[in-house]
């Protein structure tokens, strides 16, 4: 097996940028990208939602839910994004993540990334189709694919492996 991070070839901007985005902006580019995954078919179900956490300081957005994916692959997300203030106005910044795809029935993973261990940082969870063994690979900073482009890659190596 090929042990380096799969990169997801057919997506522009397929690594998170460093710094805080404006929320507006983050809204816009998660709907755009859920929008083309679904038209395209990748998506065939979404039940993700974006929750504002209020009372929490400086503030918290949760996104968290599943996507139902073709070939029967199912997407987990849990983000928990920083809310900071410039100017008056929400940026956002990704604090914690959980990128889960697994083939079902059986609930085989694919592929996840998180950062849910703190001890070992932003890493990459991969199985080998071919032995179903797992490999733990660390994740690089700026190297976290977006969600569009984690689901793009879950959606390869599912093609990738079938016969």
């Amino acid at each position: 097996m090929d042990i380096r991070l799969p990169e997801p070839a057919d997506v522009g901007d397929a690594h998170w940028p460093h710094g805080p985005l404006p929320y507006d902006t983050y809204l816009t580019i998660h709907e755009r990208s859920m929008q083309r995954l679904e038209d395209e078919g990748v998506v065939i179900e979404n039940t993700l939602s974006i929750r504002n956490v209020r009372d929490s300081e400086p503030g918290t957005v949760i996104v968290s839910g599943e996507l139902r994916c073709r070939f029967r692959v199912f997407i987990r997300v849990n983000t928990v994004l920083s809310v900071r203030y410039r100017r008056g106005l929400p940026y956002v910044q990704g604090d914690s993540y959980t990128y889960h795809a697994w083939v079902a029935p059986g609930g085989r993973t694919i592929i996840r990334y998180d950062n849910a261990h703190e001890s070992e940082g932003l890493h990459c969870h991969l199985t080998d189709s071919g032995t179903g063994e797992e490999l733990i690979l660390p994740v690089p900073r700026g190297r976290l694919p977006t969600l569009e482009a984690f689901v793009r890659i879950a959606d390869r190596l599912v093609r990738e492996a079938q016969p």
